[in-house]
C-alpha cells in the first residue's frame, strides 16, 4: 500500500528527541539583567583600614582615625564589558570619595549608628519621604541605619567630542560590624586573643560593651538621569 509506505517513511519525531538533548544541555552563565547602558556599573566602597586612632580614647560613638576609603568589589570587573558592546564608558576615578563626600567615618558601640548619630557625624543624606516605607524595611533587614545620597557628573572630553556626557550615581550605605581583633579597643579584641576562657567571660559582659562598625557603601552608576529608579533597584537588592 502506497499510503502505508509513505508513513513508514517520515522521520521520527525530531522536537521529542530535541527536548531530549535540551535536558542535557549545560546552563548558561547568569547574564546581567539589565541591557547595557541602564546601569553602566555596580561598585562597592568602604574602609580599607581602620586608619590612625592615636588620639582616639576608645569611648563610643564617633571614632577619631582616618582610615583610608577604597573600592572593594566593582561589576563589571573593568571596563572592556562596555567596549565589547561598543559603549565608550568607564568608572568614575575615585569613585569612593562620591560615596563618601563627608569622609570615611567608623562608630563604636553596642549598635551601628541610628539615624540621629548620623546627622550628628555629619553624613550626608537625602530627603527620603517617597521611599520611606521601602527604607524601613531595608534597614530592618540589615539590623542598621542607612543613609541615602546622589552626584552628577558632566564630561566634555575628546572621547565624546563635543556632546556633554553626564554621568549620575545613587548611593545607599549602611554600617557593618569590623572584623574581630581588628582594634585593640573594643570588647572582642581580647576575646580573639586570649582563646575560649576570654569568649566565656566575655558573654558576662553587659551589653553595652564596645564594638567597631565600618561603613560599606553600594554605589551604580548610569548615564541616564533615572536617579529614582536607581533608588528603588539599590532598596530592593
Amino acid at each position: 500500500d502506497a499510503s502505508s509506505q509513505a508513513k513508514s517513511e517520515l522521520p521520527l519525531e525530531p522536537k521529542k528527541e530535541s527536548k531530549k538533548k535540551k535536558k542535557h544541555e549545560r546552563p548558561k552563565p547568569e547574564e546581567p539583567e539589565l541591557d547595557p547602558g541602564i546601569v553602566d556599573f555596580l561598585c562597592i566602597a568602604g574602609a580599607r583600614d581602620i586608619g590612625n586612632q592615636r588620639n582616639d580614647d576608645g569611648s563610643k560613638g564617633w571614632v577619631e582615625s582616618t582610615p583610608e576609603c577604597c573600592v572593594l568589589e566593582r561589576f563589571p570587573p573593568d571596563d572592556a564589558f562596555h567596549v565589547k558592546n561598543g559603549r565608550n564608558t568607564a568608572l568614575i576615578p575615585q569613585v569612593e570619595w562620591f560615596c563618601f563626600p563627608e569622609g570615611c567615618k567608623l562608630w563604636r558601640g553596642s549598635h551601628p549608628p541610628t539615624h540621629e548619630d548620623l546627622k550628628a557625624g555629619g553624613v550626608s543624606s537625602t530627603t527620603r519621604s517617597l521611599l520611606d516605607a521601602s527604607y524601613t524595611a531595608f534597614d530592618t533587614y540589615l539590623g542598621s541605619s542607612s543613609s541615602f545620597s546622589w552626584f552628577v557628573l558632566s564630561s566634555n572630553s575628546d572621547d565624546y567630542g563635543s556632546k556633554l556626557v553626564k554621568t549620575y550615581g545613587a548611593v545607599v550605605r549602611f554600617y557593618v560590624p569590623a572584623p574581630k581583633g581588628i582594634d585593640p579597643t573594643q570588647d572582642d579584641f581580647a576575646q580573639t586573643i586570649g582563646g575560649f576562657g576570654a569568649v566565656q567571660k566575655g558573654k558576662h559582659q553587659s551589653l553595652n560593651q564596645k564594638r567597631l562598625w565600618v561603613p560599606i557603601g553600594i554605589c551604580l552608576t548610569s548615564t541616564l538621569p533615572i536617579v529614582g529608579v536607581v533608588e528603588e533597584i539599590l532598596l530592593r537588592m
